[in-house]
């Protein structure tokens, strides 16, 4: 059963906030993309597709975080369960779109099956961060299998683990994309990263720290 504070009505700044953080980081992946691609919208390859996909499914996952913690600082503040609901939707189809539409076009072009077509795809000396992308992946779909159980006692005290496996699904996939992204090629949005990603950093160790102090009462 949802409590009240869960059930609240949302202050008419926070039922906005997170919409509007989405819509800014949206705004800026679709930005670099159309910067990559001259600022044309003619699509030739479904490699030109798959870097915005990824780029967009973690930054919507970042808003999640930033939420998060802004209830922590807030404790007031009730879950913002329309957006969670939508935005993890989202997440969770463009997380495996992305690899999916890298698979069939590699299929398409001679290259075989995952995982030999992702890192035939990188080149060798990146095979290490196409595993990194793999892990984040799997850490959000473990996630999102995991929290069907939330309820259950067992669960509820292992929640910092889970916590724990976000934490390095988020640090793998942004270094992933930090590595390998195509538009990381484009300097102002290589710095646009790595601030979404200084800006994660307290976020998480918050997180941890809450999560510590509970599972020591």
């Amino acid at each position: 059963m949802a409590s009240n504070k869960d059930s609240a009505i949302l202050p008419g700044w926070w039922n906005l906030f997170p919409w509007i953080l989405a819509m800014v980081v949206i705004g800026v992946g679709f930005t670099v993309w159309f910067e990559t691609m001259s600022f044309t919208f003619k699509v030739v390859s479904l490699y030109q597709v798959f870097p915005i996909i990824g780029i967009l499914a973690w930054s919507i996952m970042w808003t999640h975080f930033i939420v998060g913690e802004i209830r922590r600082l807030i404790p007031s503040l009730p879950k913002h369960k329309p957006y969670h609901r939508t935005s993890t939707a989202i997440v969770i189809w463009l997380v495996l779109l992305h690899p999916m539409i890298l698979a069939i076009e590699q299929l398409r072009q001679g290259f075989g099956l995952p995982p030999l077509s992702y890192f035939a795809y990188a080149g060798e000396a990146s095979i290490p961060y196409v595993i990194l992308g793999m892990l984040g992946l799997t850490g959000f779909l473990f996630f999102e299998v995991i929290a069907r159980f939330k309820e259950n006692p067992k669960v509820v005290r292992l929640w910092w683990l889970v916590n724990f496996t976000q934490t390095i699904a988020m640090a793998s996939i942004f270094y992933h994309a930090l590595v390998l992204g195509s538009d990381m090629h484009s300097g102002w949005f290589r710095s646009y990263w790595i601030v979404l990603g200084l800006l994660l950093t307290p976020c998480l160790v918050h997180q941890h720290w809450e999560d510590l102090k509970n599972f020591k009462k």
